[in-house]
């Protein structure tokens, strides 16, 4: 049984890589389940034994993505030193990703809404890491006396909701919204709203 289920996910991932490279180089819209079968050496069939869409097949990926993006930002704040550091890298990181996601798998497809909900169901661990990231940020810089808020808590949820605002403008919208100045002047406006009055 294990072994079956073993041979079962390695068999999901390569799956899921050699999809990816389809989607990198056609875009979601252009990529069929057909060839993605044709790549892997299997049967149609067979493909949606393990996945039964392509657009399930898709939220799988950027699932595994943002598990590998969510390490990355992790590993940057760590490596800074202070609160406000650790706060800016998680922005800059963030972003940094969502633009990498954006242009490989051309996520702003007008299929985007479509697999919206099987993405969003599917990123829910990967949301519950980046509140708890934030979270540990705001709590580190209230201790240091740098940050003053009540509830840590509260206030990363409150700037989560901004932010995933604006990732949706980002993949929605036309070349004209940049996601990099809005997101690190909205960063500087939240530094100082926390900052301990003096």
């Amino acid at each position: 049984m294990d072994g079956w289920f073993s041979e079962g996910a390695m068999m999901r991932d390569r799956i899921m890589d050699k999809a990816a490279m389809l989607f990198a180089r056609y875009g979601f819209k252009k990529t069929s389940m057909a060839e993605i079968a044709r790549e892997v050496g299997l049967g149609k069939a067979t493909l949606y034994e393990y996945f039964e869409s392509k657009e399930e097949l898709f939220a799988a990926i950027i699932k595994k993505e943002a598990g590998r993006s969510i390490d990355i930002i992790e590993q940057k704040v760590k490596e800074q030193k202070t609160p406000e550091g650790k706060l800016r890298a998680f922005f800059r990181e963030r972003i940094a990703r969502l633009e990498e996601m954006a242009k490989v798998y051309e996520v702003s497809d007008e299929r985007f809404l479509e697999f919206l909900p099987l993405a969003k169901k599917a990123l829910k661990d990967c949301e519950e890491r980046e509140l708890s990231i934030l979270c540990s940020i705001l709590e580190e810089g209230v201790e240091k006396g740098v940050f003053y808020t009540r509830s840590p808590m509260d206030v990363a949820i409150a700037i989560l909701s901004a932010v995933r605002g604006m990732d949706f403008l980002f993949l929605r919208m036309d070349e004209t919204f940049d996601i990099k100045k809005a997101s690190f002047e909205t960063l500087e406006i939240l530094i100082r709203g926390l900052k301990t009055p003096p």
